[in-house]
């Protein structure tokens, strides 16, 4: 379904039918951002991240900034998540953050259980036409949180949370590409000398 032209068209489609197709076409999607993520760290300043994905569920991430991370990379195929250290040649691999996350209708309907959705139309991201899903919690404590859908292709951009007169944004996409195809390996053999370690999670 080709949300962008049919939004074009004047048809809006339903919130819950936008958010679907983000979680149904992620795993499917040919692309490449690159990406301010906000720090879990306190304090930290946000990393600058290049995403590229395969469309096969498999992603690979590198660190851009800051320059005291540059170079990390996270290798995810979706059983497995890789994290390569260059600088100190080693690799920790644990189960795929992917396992922990319901299946696509599944997850919407727990997500409608606890937020009230609304569809809005958003401003140009990385130089997409979007939509913008307001998930309201049902319960006051809750933050709001706002989702930045590509129109066309379902993609995340922008994740932002709003708690009361604080809002954070997570996650900010700054360029975006769809390419035909994925470049480059989505997989790590462990090379001579370098030190792997693996963790359950």
């Amino acid at each position: 379904w080709d949300y962008g032209r049919s939004a074009s068209a004047g048809f809006e489609p339903p919130a819950e039918d936008v958010l679907l197709r983000m979680f149904e076409t992620r795993r499917n999607l040919v692309y490449t951002t690159i990406q301010s993520i906000r720090s879990l760290e306190p304090g930290a300043a946000p990393m600058l991240m290049k995403t590229d994905a395969d469309g096969k569920g498999r992603t690979r991430r590198t660190v851009l900034q800051p320059l005291s991370k540059q170079g990390i990379l996270t290798l995810d195929d979706g059983r497995t998540w890789a994290t390569v250290y260059p600088d100190s040649k080693e690799v920790l691999v644990q189960p795929s953050p992917s396992n922990a996350f319901p299946e696509p209708r599944p997850r919407l309907a727990l997500i409608e259980r606890n937020y009230r959705l609304s569809l809005q139309r958003g401003e140009a991201t990385a130089g997409r036409s979007t939509f913008v899903v307001r998930a309201v919690p049902v319960r006051g404590d809750l933050p709001v949180r706002l989702l930045t859908v590509d129109r066309e292709t379902s993609l995340l951009l922008r994740y932002e949370v709003q708690d009361g007169t604080s809002s954070q944004v997570w996650i900010e996409t700054k360029a975006v590409q769809f390419p035909k195809r994925a470049s480059g390996s989505f997989s790590f053999e462990t090379l001579p000398g370098w030190k792997q370690t693996s963790c359950d999670g």
